[in-house]
């Protein structure tokens, strides 16, 4: 324990004050007085002041006044109680602990500790909490039942923080927690956990629900009853998603959006319809839905399924994950809303957005490696795993930095009882935390219990005898099944409850409906200029209504889109093709001089209000500006798109490239207006082409070449037309080259140093002009490299190079520059992503609709 320093020197008196009413503790504090010039009183932010002493009066006291203001006692009953207040040594923190003695009685002890022990787990941050600090055991000797435990110690770096740290928050339980209904629903066959085929468990069957006269209305109660919000809820017909199978359970569903249960809508007779299962009934829920009053639960049985329950309905759905893992264990935070599982096959820790997109691998394990179980720390963004294959319990941030093995298996602060359940002799017991005082709480000689979690006044288990999670109250009476029988070997059980001394999950936006979150796109006539319109709002993508719809509403499309509103025409009755899915707007009003489709008068309460069918799909047909600049050309390696997107909406079309099979890399040049783009293929290996933005037949430049053993893969491509060089990443040979303009004069520019050198780009402030060439100056290249997690720049000879933007968890491919802002693409995120050039700002650009992003190039006002 750290010993309170006495700061008294050279016999100074002491006097005792009040402080003042704003600054006053609960009782009088001793405070040291030195002879002071009164000028030179510092006032922190913390609430009480700190002199500053003049150096020449007490060499002691200048350096003792560097760390920080901390309450200090030993053995207080409540953190509340200490009121004596000491200043740290500049390389110290302050930290409390809480001690549980044998006889079950709680003790504080505050003070001061080593800056380096309390980094031995959490660093140290600017926040109160900067993690914990090693455990403290009783010797081996001390009588067991009369042992004291530490069950917390923390540290924290701001002046009087430590009275706070070890506090015990529990919100207050909610009464009366249904663990039934009279009817389920489930989502089934959907890319995320926000959409699929409805199917609605009535009579001991799942079923599923014909599409007759469905609509937004009916899909709210249904997203209602899964714990998501009713906002923005599209329905869509069948065909939408995979069909179900068996019973069609309801018909002519007719909900005016209010209700809490389909059972409450106008519908026809249970079993009674007229339909089959090509039209069975789907739901698109708001992807911005704060996840709140939920359950996890994770069925090995079912091959490592994820589900997610609402605590109130016990309605779910499945999030679906890729399927080449299977978790044995899982865990969340509730802050950035993600998953982490733990793969005992793979041997890897893998985290998943609440929706099941966007997988990253947290860490890879060795080959000895037998994961068990996988504990998320929110409050300290920590993540603990044992490893029984290397008999280790480790620690890690949660992106996976910062590893370590930590000595003892105290991970989370024990609560005053600790609940288990033993499968071998079918008992759920509780004990305190020395052992002792330890019963049985309930038995089942039919039951093989696996998994348990303590919410409320309740117990949840799984039993894999029983096909549904079950619950009891904590003296054991009042065992019911929670939800449906759906399940066959649960295994985790997580439940997140807003105000359990945890952050509740906020989403990165509420539905919004104004330019920066509505973007418009075009498809289906495989032209860039024309095709039918869809509109992206609220995480979702759908069709717009021909009803009212004529040139105005073209024009403000198209130019959106960056293409000219001069002669735009309006299609009508899916004439430029048909979608299919939700239809989000119908009746459109614009005067077509509306920068913006928001502009034109639509609002929230418009988004999937309908009365057509994909039939009456509205469309447009655009002209193209010789002029027009200010986009981004990138291609989506997974769905084959080469995509342009417009630089202020974020709208985007397809292009059509003649001849190009599969193009990688690309770079534009705005001299001649030329696309510049790679293929890699296995025979004949990596090639280069040129062409023009008419789509043209593209011209070989470069056929590059198999150097021994090794083939050359061309990932980036950057030009500067202005010196007549094309600059190039070749991640086969892990080189940075550049040629000229007719793939001549080939040249090696970065050779050392690279993993996997993927996209390049010239920054177009800093591009080397002929007269800049003159002066024997270099332009600036910007590239990434997913094997280093980083984006640097160099300048065009190679020299200068430094890292402008790092991201351990991204694995970098595209990137484009303009005057103010870098572009790139990351594999583990469906959106192009943006930051300044300084590596600040990172933000999204546009919707989250892509794959894998390989190249991206910028034109901004002609460069």
């Amino acid at each position: 324990m750290h010993e309170q320093r006495d700061i008294m020197s050279h016999d100074t008196p002491v006097k005792e004050f009040s402080l003042p009413r704003t600054h006053r503790s609960s009782e009088k504090t001793r405070w040291p007085i030195f002879p002071m010039d009164f000028s030179d009183i510092l006032l922190l932010s913390s609430p009480l002041p700190v002199l500053r002493f003049k150096s020449t009066w007490c060499h002691v006291c200048t350096a003792l006044a560097v760390g920080p203001l901390c309450f200090s006692c030993s053995q207080v009953s409540a953190p509340e109680d200490c009121t004596t207040l000491v200043e740290c040594g500049n390389d110290e923190v302050c930290f409390a602990e809480r001690r549980i003695s044998g006889d079950l009685q709680e003790t504080y002890t505050l003070g001061c500790e080593k800056m380096m022990v309390c980094q031995l787990v959490g660093g140290l941050t600017s926040e109160t909490l900067v993690g914990k600090k090693r455990m403290i055991r009783a010797p081996p000797t001390t009588a067991r039942a009369k042992r004291d435990v530490t069950v917390c110690s923390k540290c924290c770096g701001e002046s009087q923080c430590n009275r706070n740290v070890c506090v015990v928050t529990v919100a207050p339980p909610t009464q009366g927690l249904p663990a039934s209904q009279e009817v389920y629903v489930r989502l089934v066959g959907g890319s995320n956990a926000y959409e699929g085929t409805v199917e609605i468990f009535y009579n001991g069957q799942w079923g599923s629900i014909c599409d007759d006269d469905w609509s937004g209305a009916d899909a709210a109660v249904v997203c209602r009853m899964l714990g998501y919000s009713p906002t923005g809820a599209g329905g869509v017909v069948g065909g939408t998603f995979p069909a179900s199978s068996g019973r069609i359970w309801l018909d002519d569903v007719n909900c005016t959006g209010k209700e809490n249960s389909l059972v409450q809508c106008d519908k026809s007779e249970w079993d009674i319809h007229d339909c089959n299962h090509k039209e069975d009934a789907g739901v698109l829920c708001s992807s911005v839905t704060p996840e709140d009053d939920v359950i996890f639960l994770l069925d090995t049985g079912l091959g490592g399924e994820i589900f997610r329950m609402n605590l109130m309905t016990q309605s779910y759905t499945t999030i679906p994950i890729n399927r080449l893992y299977a978790p044995s264990s899982i865990d969340y935070d509730p802050e950035y809303g993600r998953i982490y599982l733990a793969d005992p096959r793979l041997r890897q820790i893998v985290s998943v957005h609440f929706d099941g997109t966007d997988a990253r691998e947290v860490r890879q394990l060795n080959m000895d490696a037998v994961l068990e179980k996988v504990e998320v720390d929110p409050l300290n963004r920590k993540l603990f795993y044992t490893d029984t294959g290397n008999n280790v319990i480790a620690v890690m941030n949660l992106d996976g930095t910062g590893y370590n093995i930590i000595v003892n298996s105290n991970l989370d602060e024990p609560h005053n009882r600790i609940y288990f359940v033993d499968g071998g002799t079918h008992r759920i017991e509780v004990m305190d935390l020395l052992g002792g005082d330890r019963r049985e709480i309930f038995r089942d000689a039919g039951a093989h219990f696996y998994s348990i979690v303590v919410f409320d006044n309740y117990i949840y288990y799984t039993d894999w005898n029983r096909n549904t999670l079950m619950r009891l109250n904590k003296d054991g009476s009042g065992i019911t099944p929670v939800g449906p029988p759906s399940f066959q070997e649960l295994t985790d059980i997580r439940i997140q409850k807003y105000g359990y001394d945890l952050p509740g999950v906020t989403t990165a936006a509420p539905l919004y409906f104004d330019r920066d979150r509505v973007f418009v796109r075009l498809n289906g006539d495989h032209v860039a200029t024309s095709g039918y319109v869809e509109v992206y709002a609220n995480g979702q993508w759908g069709t717009v209504c021909d009803h009212d719809w004529d040139d105005n509403d073209a024009a403000v499309v198209c130019r959106m889109l960056g293409f000219s509103e001069h002669g735009a025409v309006a299609t009508n009755e899916s004439a430029s093709g048909r979608g299919n899915g939700l239809i989000v707007l119908d009746n459109i009003h614009c005067q077509g001089t509306e920068r913006h489709l928001v502009d034109c008068g639509i609002t929230q309460d418009d988004w999937a209000r309908h009365s057509c069918g994909h039939d009456s799909d509205a469309g447009v047909q655009c002209t193209v500006d010789d002029t027009m600049n200010n986009f981004l050309v990138f291609t989506d390696s997974y769905t084959g798109l080469l995509v342009r997107m417009d630089l202020n909406t974020y709208s985007f079309t397809g292009l059509q490239m003649a001849g190009a099979y599969n193009p990688v890399a690309l770079a534009y040049n705005p001299l001649d207006r030329r696309l510049y783009f790679s293929q890699v293929m296995s025979n004949p290996g990596s090639q280069i082409f040129s062409i023009g933005l008419d789509a043209g037949q593209p011209t070989l430049l470069k056929q590059m070449p198999k150097v021994q053993l090794l083939w050359s893969v061309v990932d980036g491509l950057a030009v500067d037309g202005n010196i007549q060089r094309l600059f190039y990443t070749d991640s086969g040979l892990d080189v940075i080259g550049s040629m000229d303009l007719h793939g001549n004069d080939q040249q090696v520019v970065v050779s050392g140093q690279l993993g996997q050198p993927r996209a390049i780009t010239l920054d177009p402030v800093n591009r080397a002009s002929r007269a800049r060439r003159r002066q024997t100056k270099c332009g600036l290249l910007y590239f990434c490299d997913a094997g280093t997690h980083v984006i640097e720049s160099v300048d065009t000879n190679g020299g200068q190079r430094k890292v402008v933007y790092s991201d351990l968890g991204a694995h970098f491919f595209g990137l484009a520059v303009t005057a103010n802002n870098i572009y790139y693409s990351d594999w583990n995120r469906v959106s192009i992503m943006r930051i300044n050039k300084d590596g600040s700002g990172l933000t999204t650009a546009g919707p989250p609709s892509f794959t894998r992003i390989n190249a991206i190039i910028a034109s901004e006002g002609g460069n």
